[in-house]
């Protein structure tokens, strides 16, 4: 279990160096939720990362 939680935090400074934000702001805001921003940055980070394509759409 250690372990994983381990690794689950070097993903996240991983994703905070490639986004240019602190890591802590990544999964919350002032209000304990994200924002926009910064999920926006972690999309634009997995596409890059598995060069795909992410779509929203509708419905």
């Amino acid at each position: 279990m250690s372990d994983c939680f381990d690794e689950c935090l070097s993903r996240l400074r991983d994703f905070a160096a490639e986004t240019n934000r602190p890591s802590k702001s990544l999964h919350r805001s002032e209000k304990g939720n994200p924002s926009m921003d910064n999920l926006a940055a972690i999309f634009g980070t997995v596409r890059k990362r598995l060069g795909v394509a992410i779509e929203a759409r509708a419905i």
